[in-house]
């Protein structure tokens, strides 16, 4: 689990995260509806997205706060 840090940064992390994992999810929507779907890219942005999800989770775990993620584009948790 992360160090503590103050709420000031906390907050611009979880904000920075969560604009992260949006513009990932954008990206692998676009690579999966197109003719002929890029594996290897969705699977580097999936793997990107879910180290951001794992980094949110532990900040949000600093607060207590126990969050699950289910992914809209696999249907799976992530």
């Amino acid at each position: 689990m992360q160090e503590a840090i103050a709420y000031d940064e906390w907050a611009a992390r979880v904000s920075r995260l969560a604009e992260l994992i949006a513009h990932k999810t954008a990206a692998i929507r676009q690579h999966t509806e197109t003719a002929n779907p890029d594996q290897l890219a969705i699977g580097q942005y999936e793997e990107l997205r879910n180290r951001y999800l794992a980094e949110l989770g532990e900040l949000m775990g600093q607060y207590g706060i126990i969050i699950q993620f289910e992914s809209r584009t696999t249907g799976k948790a992530a």
